[in-house]
């Protein structure tokens, strides 16, 4: 039991002196060298090997054996009694201007980091906001309808909604969103007609490229309803059956506006013949909320 204990109250405690010296860097203004130089201003980044301080000079990368020790300071004056406590020779005038300069510097590089995480929230919300697309497709029918109605051309209106509201937070890259998709497509080769009118949804994965800005790979199974006006010679029949649509492609966002390329399976289930196409979509999105 005692053995436990001490693991919580570590567990505890290592978080806490984890915060502390963070904000001591953080405020460290004073830094001593081993060869006894003195820099005032403020460390803006650290890690295992090297310091980056800033101050009125400029920016310095500072190797970790090079520095001796680091002072805490709040504000220029107590740099000012550092340098009276350690002997140095000082301009107290120098000593402002270089703490102020660091100082200012630290919060340009917060703000830059602020922006950044602005801007890749910018990129991700094509994903938490309403987007509508519209596409031109053509699809070039498989299996044994392929000399009856060898190819299909028609357009696509979608609509896209991400899942990130739901939950409250940035999604995960294996979460996915929903789309509902609606269509016209034709198919004819004389004397046979078919139309079709396609409705579907289902889920859509967006696959981020290992940069941020090079777009996303798209992923999505949409199963539906078509209904069939069918007509060759004086024979005609309007049905209504079950469809799926499978997509895979490439899309490219630019603020809110989307382009994409998809590639398209087509399958429309008939009791006597199904109807198969391969094809692919072009088309331009928008996101409207």
């Amino acid at each position: 039991m005692k053995k436990i204990k001490g693991v919580k109250f570590l567990l505890y405690v290592f978080p806490l002196l984890s915060v502390v010296l963070l904000c001591n860097l953080l405020f460290a203004d004073t830094v001593k060298l081993s060869d006894g130089s003195i820099l005032v201003g403020k460390i803006i980044k650290d890690d295992s090997s090297k310091i980056i301080f800033k101050n009125s000079y400029g920016s310095f990368k500072i190797k970790k054996r090079q520095v001796k020790k680091i002072y805490v300071t709040r504000n220029y004056n107590e740099d000012i009694q550092i340098h009276k406590k350690l002997g140095k020779d000082f301009n107290e005038a120098t000593i402002k201007k270089n703490y102020l300069a660091g100082l200012a510097k630290r919060e340009e590089v917060k703000k830059a980091n602020l922006s950044k995480g602005s801007e890749l929230k910018e990129k991700d919300s094509t994903w938490t906001s309403m987007r509508i697309s519209i596409s031109g497709t053509h699809i070039v029918t498989t299996g044994r309808l392929k000399k009856i109605l060898p190819k299909g051309s028609g357009a696509l209106i979608a609509f896209d909604q991400g899942m990130d509201f739901i939950i409250g937070s940035k999604r995960h890259f294996l979460m996915p969103g929903f789309r509902l998709e609606v269509g016209y497509l034709r198919y004819e080769k004389d004397p046979a007609k078919v139309d079709c009118i396609t409705s579907s949804g289902g889920l859509l994965w967006l696959f981020p490229f290992i940069k941020n800005g090079w777009g996303n790979i798209v992923l999505s199974s949409l199963p539906g309803v078509t209904f069939l006006n069918i007509e060759k010679n004086s024979y005609k029949e309007s049905s209504s059956t079950f469809t799926l649509h499978s997509l895979v492609g490439y899309e490219y966002s630019i603020g809110a506006v989307t382009i994409f390329l998809h590639g398209r399976y087509m399958f429309v289930y008939d009791k006597d013949v199904n109807l198969n196409g391969i094809g692919g979509d072009c088309g331009i999105g928008m996101r409207i909320w």
